[in-house]
């Protein structure tokens, strides 16, 4: 019995091969699509899985219940041992700090990134060893544990334990590491994200003795506020019954300044990756889990169409087989057998397709490491089971139609679609467009969007600057002045108009501090970015100043001052202005300059607002603080003249090299970085609009298929209007209204749900471009041109043929 099903089902394919063409190819695009974006998310959820009981891994999170009042904290350092010693239900802690570092073995310097660590980070992680104990690996001060990549390409070998790296820390000079471990080198989306920065740090060091910053005060002390720390709970503890007991933890053992309105709370480790940045990952992924399904729907409704369609064409067939004996279940087995088998056919090819596309997808979006496991028994699962739902459900009404023809009927070949049948089919047709369309009007929206925050005026010149992120950091008076004479050095090349030294650029804003007026309780400080600048900070990024004056190295003892932006002075209720006012620095990032109480500083200046974030935050608040008092810098950000700028840049490299021939020179143009903060924006942008495209194809594919179907079924019709006077105009006109009436309805049903969806994406942003109704009917109105031109082909075939052939037809 099976043996006959599959060979009716595959003579029916043969003898209609356009027909079995475009289900194929519909199905297998839209199996492919869904496929790899199951791959894609499958690894985005799987980011943090890989540790060790990692639903008992919580980082702890502090903050200030007015956001934005209070001294800013990420960890208190002391925190995570004292949960452990107070706490039964805490088992382990783990201190990080991560940060970029350049290295050096023999002659080669390299910038890495570079995670310092407790010894615990091997016990509480379960971060796997090739070489090494996980206990001792860090013990001993100045010691580093490496991938296994990063071995073979310093050193040539996979056991490089023993060998040295030099490491340029920020006030001892450059320090002797060894090798005491060796660890393997992970997926992307492996154990090694502790945070959103989706960096995995190919070197985890000791904290003693790095740096000032890092000696016993600063690694344990209550005054160090940016260490990141992990806590592991008891088996069987629940979280919510910790983070009761915690809500007074603050008043009990921290110092009285953060007493008041600072808590702390535990956020599971293994929703870090997606939930960080305002659930921006999230929603990514939930936005591509729907373009899949809404893809894969698309796909099925065609394959349920054309089958319900073509159905009158075997009405004979189906006739004969009951007239023989065939009953119902019989009938509805043959043919869901050949809805499953066209679906296998199409995962076959889809798979293919995923196969050969995956690197590339995986390129697009950012992912270029290796994946984990993206074909294991899972997948597989996926697409089988994805295979029987896609053939079964949209094979099941098709079926129930062919197999509830009466014989008699049947075989008279005077058989018609129902007008449930009929309004059905309209019904998918509508859907199918419906979905088309949103996602058409999606991608123009996002497209705008995009182009609106490209152009959009920053406040700063981002054109033609070169930002170098590879500068040597040595956090003292020798260090700024080794740096000062680079600058200068760099400045004098041809075609590097001003050059300026900071801790980040203008794109990037800084570390926060807390400002206060003399005389006011911390509580009621002003937790505002800090960025670290020097006197050239205005003209390298093309900033404006508003009132006041800058930093001058001509005026010293203005580097003790504070410039402000104009939100800071509007958060401050400056009415009058700034003369005579001065802010007290609470809690700075260096704890050997704090004193108490600490210094009033005199406010020297404002600058007009700029975006020093994305435009999905409104202007904060901002302070600059001069390099001069602050002694710490990460970034020379050179301005370039337009002229021959790869000139320009050869220059820039050999006098980097000249100067500092120890240090690798890397950098990016600030436009570039500008870009990156919007690359999942970018991605989705991508994504959507080939799945808009897919759509429309998928959809024209049925379209396409349904008016060949419709045509054959109305030659006789045709041939008596034409032999009745009906024009070819006439004829097509007729042929092309019954398919552009649901596209019709799905345009009108399709572009408020756009526009919800789309107003709601934008409310993301701070800064954004307001919908705009043309643009929607120009989408609907292509959307129906385009069915209609897939409509034509036939439709004109039809109505230009000879009327005494169409007669003849049967």
């Amino acid at each position: 019995m099976l043996k006959s099903y599959l060979t009716v089902a595959l003579r029916s394919l043969r003898r209609h091969p356009g027909y079995a063409a475009i289900n194929v190819f519909g199905l297998s695009v839209g199996l492919a699509c869904c496929l790899l974006i199951f791959l894609y998310v499958r690894n985005e959820l799987a980011v943090n899985t890989a540790f060790d009981e990692v639903e008992r891994i919580y980082r702890i999170d502090s903050e200030w219940r007015e956001a934005s009042m209070g001294i800013p904290v990420t960890t208190l350092a002391p925190v995570g041992e004292t949960l452990v010693r107070e706490y039964p239900e805490i088992v382990d802690q783990v201190r990080l700090y991560l940060m970029s570092n350049t290295i050096r073995v023999g002659d080669d310097s390299y910038r890495k990134d570079v995670m310092m660590a407790d010894t615990s980070v091997f016990r509480l992680t379960g971060m796997p060893l090739l070489f090494g104990d996980p206990d001792e690996v860090l013990r001993k001060p100045r010691s580093v544990v490496i991938t296994e990549q990063l071995a073979e390409d310093l050193f040539g070998v996979a056991d490089a334990r023993g060998r040295t790296i030099l490491f340029e820390t920020w006030s001892r000079g450059e320090q002797v590491y060894t090798v005491t471990g060796i660890r393997k080198t992970l997926p992307y989306n492996s154990i090694t994200y502790f945070n959103a920065d989706k960096v995995n740090y190919d070197l985890i060091i000791t904290p003693y003795p790095y740096g000032d910053f890092f000696q016993e005060a600063g690694w344990t002390g209550w005054n160090s506020r940016f260490i990141l720390q992990f806590v592991k709970l008891a088996p069987g503890v629940a979280v919510e019954a910790v983070q009761a007991k915690l809500d007074g933890f603050i008043e009990t053992y921290a110092p009285e300044d953060f007493h008041g309105n600072l808590s702390i709370h535990l956020n599971p480790l293994r929703a870090l990756y997606l939930s960080d940045n305002n659930g921006l990952g999230w929603r990514v992924v939930k936005i591509l889990a729907a373009v899949a399904a809404l893809l894969l729907l698309i796909a099925a409704i065609n394959f349920m169409n054309l089958s319900t369609a073509r159905s009158l064409s075997r009405a004979r067939e189906i006739g004969m087989r009951k007239t023989l004996g065939a009953n119902k279940a019989q009938l509805l087995s043959q043919f869901l057998g050949e809805s499953v088998l066209i679906c296998t056919l199409a995962a076959l090819f889809g798979v293919l397709i995923a196969w050969s596309w995956q690197d590339l997808l995986f390129q697009f979006a950012g992912k270029n490491q290796v994946l984990a496991q993206p074909w294991d028994g899972v997948t597989l699962a996926v697409v089988l089971g994805v295979t029987l739902v896609t053939g079964v459900g949209a094979g099941l009404y098709p079926a129930f139609v062919l197999a509830a023809f009466r014989p008699v009927k049947a075989l008279k070949g005077s058989l018609r679609l129902s007008t449930t049948a009929l309004r059905l089919r309209q019904g998918l047709v509508v859907a199918q467009f419906g979905v088309a369309i949103v996602l058409l009007v999606g991608v123009v929206t996002i497209v705008r969007q995009l182009s609106f925050i490209m152009q959009k005026d920053l406040g700063f010149d981002k054109e033609n600057v070169l930002v170098i992120n590879s500068v040597p950091r040595q956090f003292d008076a020798a260090g700024l002045d080794r740096m000062k004479t680079v600058k200068q050095r760099l400045e004098r090349v041809p075609g590097v108009v001003s050059a300026s030294l900071s801790w980040r650029t203008a794109a990037e804003g800084g570390d926060s501090r807390a400002f206060l007026e003399p005389g006011s309780s911390p509580e009621t400080a002003l937790s505002a970015p800090a960025a670290i600048v020097d006197d050239a900070f205005l003209q390298a990024f093309g900033l404006t100043l508003r009132e006041g004056r800058f930093f001058s190295s001509e005026r010293p003892a203005n580097s003790a001052g504070i410039v402000l932006n104009e939100s800071a002075v509007r958060a401050f209720g400056w009415q009058d202005g700034i003369e005579g006012k001065h802010l007290v620095i609470w809690n700075t990032a260096r704890p050997s300059l704090d004193t108490d109480p600490p210094p009033a500083r005199p406010v020297l200046g404002v600058v007009a607002d700029y975006h020093f974030e994305s435009l999905h935050q409104p202007i904060r608040p901002l302070a600059l603080l001069s390099v001069e008092t602050e002694q710490i810098y990460r970034v020379l950000s050179l301005r370039l003249s337009t002229t021959d700028l790869q000139e320009t840049m050869a220059r820039v490299k050999t006098a980097w090299r000249d100067v500092l021939p120890a240090s690798p020179f890397e950098y990016i143009f600030l436009d570039d970085q500008v870009d990156l903060a919007y690359r999942t924006e970018q991605q989705v942008r991508g994504i959507v609009g080939l799945a808009a495209a897919l759509a429309i194809l998928i959809a024209c594919l049925g379209m396409l298929g349904l008016a060949s179907i419709s045509v054959i079924q109305r030659t006789k019709e045709v041939g008596i209007r034409k032999v009745l006077g009906a024009t070819v105009a006439n004829i097509v006109l007729l042929l092309s209204r019954d398919f552009a009436r649901p596209v019709v309805v799905a345009i009108v049903i399709a572009l408020p749900l756009a526009y919800f969806a789309l107003n709601r994406w934008l409310d993301d942003f701070a800064y954004h471009i307001e919908i705009s109704w043309p643009i929607f009917l120009m989408a609907g109105l292509a959307a129906l041109l385009i069915a209609l031109l897939t409509v034509s082909f036939h439709a004109i075939s039809a109505a230009t043929a000879d009327p005494v052939e169409t007669l003849r037809y049967e």
